[in-house]
C-alpha cells in the first residue's frame, strides 16, 4: 500500500508533526482527523485498483496473484513433501546427496497475506456479492 511505501504507519508519523505544529487541541485533532481521511482514501484508491487489475482480461496483469499462489503452493509440496520423501528413498539406496533446501520462513508474509485476501473473497462469497465470472 500507498501508507507502506512512505515508511510505516503515516498517521502516525505525520501525527508526531501535527502536534509539534499547532498548539490548541482542537487544531491538533481537526488535523489528525483530516489526516486519518486523507489515508482511507488512499487505502480506498488502492481497492479500487485492486479490483481493476483483479477483473483485467489479460493474464499479466491478472494473473500475477494465482501465479504467485501456485508458486508458493509449490514451494510449499517441495518443502513438506518432496524433498523429505527423495531424502528418504536416498537414504533407503544407500546414497549420501545433499538436496537444497527452501526456506520457507521467506515466503511466511506473502502466504499469510495471500491467505488474508482469500478469507476476504470467501467473506464476498458467504454474503453473496462476490463477483460472477
Amino acid at each position: 500500500m500507498i501508507t507502506k511505501l512512505l515508511g510505516g504507519d503515516l498517521v502516525k508519523n505525520v501525527g508526531g508533526i501535527i502536534d509539534s505544529l499547532h498548539t490548541s487541541q482542537e487544531e491538533k485533532d481537526n488535523a489528525k482527523i483530516k489526516l486519518q481521511q486523507l489515508e482511507n482514501d488512499l487505502q480506498t484508491k488502492q481497492m479500487d485498483i485492486n479490483k481493476v487489475e483483479a477483473g483485467h482480461k489479460s493474464i499479466f496483469v491478472a494473473g500475477w496473484r494465482p501465479a504467485t499462489g501456485w508458486l508458493i503452493v509449490g514451494i510449499l509440496f517441495y518443502s513438506y513433501i518432496l524433498q523429505p520423501f527423495t531424502i528418504m528413498v536416498l537414504k533407503i539406496m544407500g546414497k549420501d546427496i545433499e538436496i537444497p533446501n527452501l526456506n520457507v520462513s521467506e515466503v511466511m508474509p506473502i502466504i499469510l497475506g495471500m491467505l488474508g485476501l482469500g478469507f476476504s473473497r470467501s467473506y464476498e462469497k458467504k454474503n453473496k456479492v462476490a463477483r460472477e465470472k
